[in-house]
């Protein structure tokens, strides 16, 4: 059986970061994930509001996945 520490710490260790900087970063997706969410759902009812916020979150968070991992 693999240690714990080594259960929490070998994902972010591959994306080169610490634990803390990995839940940081989770964290904040997290976030904008749930306001984008919330916003979605206030355009679906008023297709007037918030038109572009839900595909330009999606193309930043796509580039930062991609290009963080790169870094």
């Amino acid at each position: 059986m693999r240690p714990l520490t080594e259960v929490f710490s070998d994902h972010p260790k591959s994306n080169d970061m610490t634990y803390f900087e990995h839940m940081r970063f989770a964290l904040s997706l997290s976030v904008g994930f749930l306001v984008i969410g919330v916003l979605s759902v206030v355009h679906a009812i008023f297709p007037f509001l918030f038109k572009d916020y839900a595909s330009s979150f999606a193309e930043e968070v796509h580039h930062t996945l991609n290009v963080d991992k790169y870094r």
